[in-house]
């Protein structure tokens, strides 16, 4: 939360450099990304606390349903609901919060919105752009399907006497997300924002 912004408004002004074919000079970009260091960083604690709460709340709520004594929900046992059901389900949160968000970012650096309009701006151009962005969304996060169900099954790995495993898999995730994950769909989705600015 506290690198990501500087890491993001750094990429997002780089691609648009690179795609202007203007000569990239580091300096301006660490002058621009510091300087929209507090709107990147609200962005990006909004997506967090949305998607944990997303996260959180449907958790609650299939633990509450289970507890209460039902067996199946859709004809589906806890089992399967608390394993690739509630897999899907995050990936679904994560589609749809980093896409309503997403183009957020690039206004703020490229365009020198303020905070809530690029925010409001960005709910638009999602659903403009939807099928695209989707698509540039659901890609990289085919990478982290792998570690999800890892992590998803670390009783069963601290079971087979590795439990270090555990930490190797949470310093994966980590730098799956950081680095391919977010990166890429930064970079993706700024390229279709400019391509796309003059039609919108």
């Amino acid at each position: 939360i506290f690198l990501g912004p500087l890491v993001t408004g750094l990429a997002v002004f780089i691609m648009a450099e690179i795609y202007r074919e203007k000569t990239l000079k580091l300096g301006k970009a660490l002058r621009e990304a510091s300087s929209k260091y507090l709107s990147v960083f609200f962005i990006i604690l909004c997506v967090t606390a949305l998607f944990f709460a997303a996260l959180r709340f449907s958790s609650w709520a299939l633990a509450k349903y289970f507890i209460a004594g039902h067996k199946t929900l859709l004809h589906l046992p806890v089992q399967v609901w608390l394993g690739p059901v509630m897999i899907a389900i995050n990936l679904c949160f994560v589609v749809l919060i980093q896409g309503l968000f997403v183009y957020s970012v690039p206004l703020v650096m490229l365009e020198n919105m303020k905070l809530v309009r690029a925010i409001g701006g960005s709910v638009l151009l999602f659903f403009k752009l939807f099928l695209p962005t989707v698509i540039l969304i659901v890609i990289p996060l085919l990478f982290v399907v792998p570690v999800i169900v890892l992590q998803y099954n670390t009783a069963v790995i601290v079971n087979l006497n590795v439990p270090e495993l555990v930490l190797y898999i949470a310093v994966a995730a980590v730098l799956v997300n950081g680095l391919i994950v977010d990166l890429f769909i930064t970079a993706a989705t700024t390229v279709l924002y400019l391509e796309n600015k003059e039609k919108l």
